[in-house]
């Protein structure tokens, strides 16, 4: 398991902690500079919001997450001056009530860091290598730690999802000094919809948190194959259809190496799921294959070869695989047989 910066070197002072903080995010301005050291609490099970000042009536600056890491500071009659990062990698400091706050022996908390250029780190429901993968996440993204290393993994929390991550995949710890997530970036542009639904896990039957409307930029912390797991401008977490994104987030690491393909000769046609938001283009033509992305229903295809159930397409520079049932004008038609026979 790779380690953070010892703890024991984080005695710094409060002038270089607002350096760090106005560089990556709105905070509360205060005129003294004492040396503090940080102690180490987690938010309780009903979160808390992060205040400009504390004390009722103060400016809200963002909403904790139940059991994200923050370093406190000092306190203030029953409210505490705290530290904390964001699940992009955003430094932040405020005030909370001092008993929204459980106290821990060291930051429970990890930065993704697969150590391969182009590969995410793999979000499993299980610590073994063939447990289900839930997501994808980019590096930079700020996890919770809910248990230790089990099989060489180790159990977190990104947001409202659970799971296993590699041991290798993370760096376990209060971020290093200079710590500075590249958490990538994209704007919601659906062709279908004024806004997406921001929901609380990675399908269409799940609970809606909000909506975020079209031209609103959102980071990209993870993928699912339909959904990306997103924060927005306002600090919620949560999961929007990743079809309504641009630039298209693709789920397979391969794509994000593929050079764009000029758009071939071959038929004209549309993506065409009457039952379904889009079509994947796969690596291969099976369904157990890496989506290199979602298109939605009106994307336009160029069908370039394939067989009866799957064809060779290309679709928004890349080319693949989509099956024909998805497509205009490729729906197969089911064999009939003669009921004599």
């Amino acid at each position: 398991m790779k380690s953070g910066k010892n703890v024991n070197l984080l005695n710094v002072t409060l002038s270089a902690l607002l350096v760090l903080a106005l560089l990556a995010a709105p905070i509360a301005t205060l005129s003294e500079a004492p040396e503090v050291n940080l102690s180490w609490f987690i938010v309780g099970s009903e979160g808390v919001t992060l205040t400009a000042q504390p004390g009722a009536g103060a400016a809200e600056l963002r909403a904790l997450l139940p059991g994200q890491t923050v370093g406190l500071i000092t306190t203030q009659g029953n409210e505490a001056q705290v530290m904390a990062y964001s699940p992009a990698g955003d430094l932040l400091l405020g005030w909370v009530p001092y008993a929204a706050l459980t106290p821990t022996g060291a930051p429970m908390m990890a930065v993704v860091q697969s150590g391969t250029p182009g590969t995410r780190a793999l979000l499993r429901t299980g610590a073994g290598r063939n447990a289900k993968v839930l997501a994808k996440y980019n590096d930079g993204t700020v996890v919770q730690l809910l248990n230790g290393p089990d099989n060489g993994a180790v159990r977190v929390r990104v947001g409202q999802l659970d799971g296993f991550m590699k041991e290798s995949d993370l760096a376990v710890g209060w971020p290093a000094e200079g710590f500075a997530a590249a958490i990538p970036t994209a704007v919601v542009s659906s062709a279908e919809y004024a806004s997406l639904s921001l929901r609380d896990a990675p399908n269409y039957q799940s609970n809606k948190i909000g909506a975020v409307p079209n031209g609103q930029p959102v980071r990209v912390l993870g993928l699912t194959e339909e959904f990306a797991h997103v924060l927005t401008e306002r600090g919620e977490i949560g999961f929007l259809m990743a079809s309504g994104l641009s630039p298209h987030p693709a789920y397979s690491d391969a794509a994000a190496a593929m050079a764009p393909v000029p758009e071939p000769d071959g038929y004209q046609t549309v993506v065409e799921n009457l039952d379904g938001q889009g079509a994947h283009l796969r690596t291969r033509a099976s369904t157990a294959s890496d989506s290199l992305g979602l298109y939605p229903n009106g994307t336009h295809v160029v069908v370039t070869g394939g067989g009866t159930w799957w064809k060779t397409v290309w679709v928004d520079g890349k080319t693949g695989y989509m099956m024909g049932k998805l497509l205009r004008g490729f729906v197969p038609v089911e064999p009939t047989v003669d009921p004599y026979y």
